[in-house]
């Protein structure tokens, strides 16, 4: 408050004392970008349309015995 009336009639009289000292205002954000609408996968589209998906994840053998092994499925 002092330093304000100080300017006003000290050595920085020609100094305007209504204008702030404070840095100019930041501009205001830029509005949020709309997210992205995620690709469906195979297994989306093909349930949305009622078809029948099955798809092989993994499949593991026994090189040894080929009676042996494990398919690893996904289906809706």
């Amino acid at each position: 408050m002092f330093d304000k009336l100080k300017g006003w009639f000290g050595k920085d009289a020609n100094v305007n004392p209504r204008r702030s000292n404070w840095p100019a205002q930041p501009p205001p954000p830029p509005p949020p970008k709309a997210p992205k609408a995620a690709e469906k996968t195979a297994k989306q589209l093909a349930t949305e349309k009622g078809e029948p998906y099955v798809a092989i994840l993994s499949m593991d053998v026994d090189p040894d015995n080929l009676h042996q092994g494990a398919f690893e499925l996904d289906w809706n």
